[in-house]
Protein backbone atom coordinates (compact mmCIF):
# COMPACT_ATOMS: atom_id res chain seq x y z
CA UNK A 1 0.00 0.00 0.00
CA UNK A 2 1.05 3.51 -0.84
CA UNK A 3 0.27 6.73 1.30
CA UNK A 4 1.11 10.28 0.32
CA UNK A 5 1.00 12.45 2.83
CA UNK A 6 1.16 16.22 1.64
CA UNK A 7 2.62 18.67 2.05
CA UNK A 8 -0.52 20.89 1.14
CA UNK A 9 0.12 24.04 -1.50
CA UNK A 10 2.78 21.68 -3.26
CA UNK A 11 0.03 20.53 -5.94
CA UNK A 12 -1.61 18.09 -4.49
CA UNK A 13 -5.04 18.98 -5.68
CA UNK A 14 -3.25 18.69 -9.28
CA UNK A 15 -1.78 15.39 -8.16
CA UNK A 16 -5.38 14.11 -6.55
CA UNK A 17 -7.75 15.05 -9.18
CA UNK A 18 -5.14 14.48 -12.47
CA UNK A 19 -3.01 12.15 -11.72
CA UNK A 20 -3.66 9.55 -9.06
CA UNK A 21 -6.89 8.42 -10.94
CA UNK A 22 -5.40 7.91 -13.80
CA UNK A 23 -2.40 5.30 -12.33
CA UNK A 24 -3.18 2.09 -14.39
CA UNK A 25 -2.80 -1.39 -12.06
CA UNK A 26 -3.49 0.80 -8.79
CA UNK A 27 -6.90 1.71 -6.67
CA UNK A 28 -6.67 4.58 -5.90
CA UNK A 29 -8.88 6.28 -2.80
CA UNK A 30 -10.53 9.69 -3.09
CA UNK A 31 -9.40 13.05 -0.68
CA UNK A 32 -13.22 12.22 0.86
CA UNK A 33 -12.45 8.93 1.85
CA UNK A 34 -9.08 9.47 3.16
CA UNK A 35 -10.65 12.20 5.02
CA UNK A 36 -12.62 9.91 6.58
CA UNK A 37 -10.82 7.15 7.39
CA UNK A 38 -7.36 8.93 8.62
CA UNK A 39 -8.88 11.28 10.70
CA UNK A 40 -8.29 9.76 13.85
CA UNK A 41 -4.74 9.23 12.86
CA UNK A 42 -3.90 13.35 13.63
CA UNK A 43 -7.36 13.87 16.05
CA UNK A 44 -6.41 11.05 18.55
CA UNK A 45 -3.84 11.16 21.58
CA UNK A 46 -1.58 8.18 22.18
CA UNK A 47 -4.29 5.82 24.48
CA UNK A 48 -7.41 6.97 22.15
CA UNK A 49 -5.10 5.86 19.14
CA UNK A 50 -4.00 2.53 21.11
CA UNK A 51 -8.33 1.62 20.96
CA UNK A 52 -8.67 2.59 17.25
CA UNK A 53 -8.35 -0.41 15.57
CA UNK A 54 -7.15 1.16 12.39
CA UNK A 55 -5.61 -1.55 9.85
CA UNK A 56 -5.03 -1.97 6.59
CA UNK A 57 -4.30 -4.65 3.81
CA UNK A 58 -4.11 -4.45 0.06
CA UNK A 59 -0.95 -4.40 -2.48
CA UNK A 60 -2.10 -1.95 -5.17
CA UNK A 61 -3.74 0.97 -3.25
CA UNK A 62 -3.17 4.11 -3.19
CA UNK A 63 -4.70 7.02 -0.52
CA UNK A 64 -3.56 10.09 -0.56
CA UNK A 65 -4.06 13.28 2.25
CA UNK A 66 -1.95 16.43 2.82
CA UNK A 67 -3.15 16.41 6.59
CA UNK A 68 -1.25 13.39 7.14
CA UNK A 69 1.93 16.10 6.95
CA UNK A 70 1.28 17.44 10.01
CA UNK A 71 -0.77 20.38 11.44
CA UNK A 72 -0.79 23.12 8.82
CA UNK A 73 1.91 25.66 9.78
CA UNK A 74 3.32 23.98 12.96
CA UNK A 75 3.65 20.22 11.85
CA UNK A 76 2.27 19.47 14.98
CA UNK A 77 2.13 15.38 15.59
CA UNK A 78 4.07 14.55 12.06
CA UNK A 79 6.39 12.26 13.30
CA UNK A 80 3.84 10.34 15.28
CA UNK A 81 1.81 9.97 12.34
CA UNK A 82 4.55 8.69 10.30
CA UNK A 83 4.56 5.65 12.75
CA UNK A 84 0.91 5.66 13.00
CA UNK A 85 0.90 5.19 9.09
CA UNK A 86 3.46 1.90 9.23
CA UNK A 87 1.70 0.04 12.15
CA UNK A 88 -1.47 0.16 10.15
CA UNK A 89 0.21 -0.90 7.16
CA UNK A 90 1.28 1.09 4.43
CA UNK A 91 4.99 0.30 3.02
CA UNK A 92 5.59 2.91 0.59
CA UNK A 93 5.22 7.12 1.28
CA UNK A 94 5.26 9.75 -1.16
CA UNK A 95 6.35 13.44 -0.37
CA UNK A 96 5.97 15.88 -2.03
CA UNK A 97 8.18 19.24 -1.40
CA UNK A 98 8.43 23.06 -2.47
CA UNK A 99 10.92 26.00 -2.04
CA UNK A 100 10.15 27.58 1.44
CA UNK A 101 10.32 30.70 -0.64
CA UNK A 102 7.12 30.62 -2.18
CA UNK A 103 6.01 27.54 -0.43
CA UNK A 104 5.85 29.88 3.00
CA UNK A 105 4.37 32.21 1.74
CA UNK A 106 1.21 29.86 0.10
CA UNK A 107 0.71 28.17 3.62
CA UNK A 108 0.05 31.92 4.95
CA UNK A 109 -2.47 32.17 2.11
CA UNK A 110 -3.53 28.74 3.17
CA UNK A 111 -4.28 29.72 6.68
CA UNK A 112 -6.49 32.70 5.96
CA UNK A 113 -8.28 30.75 3.77
CA UNK A 114 -8.82 28.81 6.75
CA UNK A 115 -10.36 31.53 9.15
CA UNK A 116 -7.29 33.03 9.74
CA UNK A 117 -7.11 36.80 10.75
CA UNK A 118 -3.46 37.37 11.44
CA UNK A 119 -0.88 39.61 9.40
CA UNK A 120 1.87 37.95 7.79
CA UNK A 121 4.41 39.16 9.63
CA UNK A 122 2.61 38.39 13.22
CA UNK A 123 2.04 35.19 12.07
CA UNK A 124 5.53 34.28 10.84
CA UNK A 125 6.36 35.10 14.37
CA UNK A 126 3.55 33.64 16.19
CA UNK A 127 4.46 29.61 17.12
CA UNK A 128 0.62 28.54 17.45
CA UNK A 129 0.53 28.89 13.83
CA UNK A 130 4.19 28.48 12.02
CA UNK A 131 6.83 26.95 13.54
CA UNK A 132 9.98 27.47 11.31
CA UNK A 133 10.49 23.13 11.72
CA UNK A 134 7.62 22.71 9.65
CA UNK A 135 9.17 24.56 6.56
CA UNK A 136 12.24 21.94 6.82
CA UNK A 137 10.78 19.43 5.16
CA UNK A 138 14.21 17.08 5.27
CA UNK A 139 13.24 16.58 8.70
CA UNK A 140 10.03 14.43 8.26
CA UNK A 141 11.84 13.15 5.35
CA UNK A 142 14.55 11.52 7.24
CA UNK A 143 11.86 10.49 10.01
CA UNK A 144 10.18 8.52 6.75
CA UNK A 145 13.27 7.21 5.34
CA UNK A 146 14.25 5.80 8.54
CA UNK A 147 10.86 4.03 9.43
CA UNK A 148 10.01 2.87 5.65
CA UNK A 149 13.43 2.49 4.48
CA UNK A 150 15.01 5.16 1.50
CA UNK A 151 13.76 3.02 -1.37
CA UNK A 152 10.63 3.32 -0.23
CA UNK A 153 10.04 6.74 0.05
CA UNK A 154 9.60 8.94 -2.97
CA UNK A 155 10.33 12.97 -2.61
CA UNK A 156 9.07 14.97 -5.36
CA UNK A 157 9.54 18.55 -5.77
CA UNK A 158 6.52 20.90 -6.53
CA UNK A 159 9.12 22.93 -8.78
CA UNK A 160 9.55 19.54 -11.10
CA UNK A 161 5.79 18.94 -11.16
CA UNK A 162 5.23 22.53 -12.71
CA UNK A 163 8.42 22.08 -15.11
CA UNK A 164 8.58 19.16 -16.20
CA UNK A 165 5.21 17.19 -15.36
CA UNK A 166 5.12 14.52 -17.42
CA UNK A 167 8.58 13.15 -16.22
CA UNK A 168 7.13 13.24 -12.53
CA UNK A 169 4.09 12.09 -12.59
CA UNK A 170 6.01 9.18 -14.79
CA UNK A 171 7.97 8.16 -11.64
CA UNK A 172 5.04 8.77 -9.20
CA UNK A 173 3.59 6.05 -11.09
CA UNK A 174 6.71 3.52 -11.06
CA UNK A 175 6.61 3.87 -7.78
CA UNK A 176 3.23 3.19 -7.22
CA UNK A 177 3.86 0.06 -9.43
CA UNK A 178 1.53 1.30 -12.21
CA UNK A 179 1.35 3.14 -15.34
CA UNK A 180 0.05 6.40 -16.51
CA UNK A 181 -0.52 8.17 -19.93
CA UNK A 182 -0.15 11.71 -21.31
CA UNK A 183 -1.34 14.06 -17.88
CA UNK A 184 -3.79 17.39 -18.49
CA UNK A 185 -1.60 20.15 -16.87
CA UNK A 186 -4.00 21.96 -16.22
CA UNK A 187 -4.51 24.27 -13.51
CA UNK A 188 -7.24 22.95 -10.60
CA UNK A 189 -7.24 25.00 -7.74
CA UNK A 190 -7.03 28.95 -8.58
CA UNK A 191 -5.17 31.24 -6.36
CA UNK A 192 -6.63 34.08 -4.50
CA UNK A 193 -5.25 37.02 -5.65
CA UNK A 194 -2.47 39.51 -3.15
CA UNK A 195 -6.11 41.47 -2.97
CA UNK A 196 -8.80 38.99 -2.20
CA UNK A 197 -6.40 37.91 0.56
CA UNK A 198 -6.87 40.83 2.18
CA UNK A 199 -10.26 41.35 1.62
CA UNK A 200 -10.76 37.18 3.19
CA UNK A 201 -8.60 38.42 6.07
CA UNK A 202 -10.67 40.77 7.07
CA UNK A 203 -13.70 38.99 6.45
CA UNK A 204 -12.79 36.20 8.88
CA UNK A 205 -13.30 38.96 11.73
CA UNK A 206 -16.64 38.09 11.32
CA UNK A 207 -17.42 34.50 9.74
CA UNK A 208 -17.39 31.18 10.84
CA UNK A 209 -14.43 29.13 10.74
CA UNK A 210 -11.34 26.50 11.27
CA UNK A 211 -10.97 28.62 14.20
CA UNK A 212 -14.22 29.97 15.07
CA UNK A 213 -16.82 27.54 14.54
CA UNK A 214 -19.57 30.08 15.03
CA UNK A 215 -20.07 34.09 13.94
CA UNK A 216 -21.85 36.95 15.10
CA UNK A 217 -24.02 36.44 11.99
CA UNK A 218 -24.55 32.58 12.43
CA UNK A 219 -22.96 29.61 11.71
CA UNK A 220 -23.70 29.60 8.20
CA UNK A 221 -22.19 32.75 7.24
CA UNK A 222 -18.62 30.88 6.96
CA UNK A 223 -15.07 32.19 5.57
CA UNK A 224 -15.60 28.90 3.12
CA UNK A 225 -18.39 30.90 0.68
CA UNK A 226 -16.85 34.28 1.24
CA UNK A 227 -13.40 32.34 -0.06
CA UNK A 228 -15.29 30.42 -3.00
CA UNK A 229 -16.91 34.43 -4.17
CA UNK A 230 -14.09 35.58 -4.20
CA UNK A 231 -12.03 32.21 -6.22
CA UNK A 232 -15.31 32.51 -8.48
CA UNK A 233 -14.24 36.51 -9.00
CA UNK A 234 -10.45 35.51 -9.70
CA UNK A 235 -11.26 32.67 -12.40
CA UNK A 236 -13.38 35.34 -14.16
CA UNK A 237 -11.13 38.43 -14.28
Amino acid sequence: MIIHIGYPKTGTTFLQKCVFPEIKGITYHDYDECLKLFTPLFTRNTIGWWFSGLYLKGNHELYSLERLSGELGTGMFNYEIAGRLHDIGFKKVIICTRDRETWIPSIYKQYIQQGGTLKYKSWLSNERFFQDSYADHNLLVSVYKRIFGNKNVLVIKHENLISCPQITVSLIADFCGGSIGEVNNRVVNKSLSGISIKILRFMNHFTANYYRPTSIFGRHFTTWKIRSFLQFITIWL
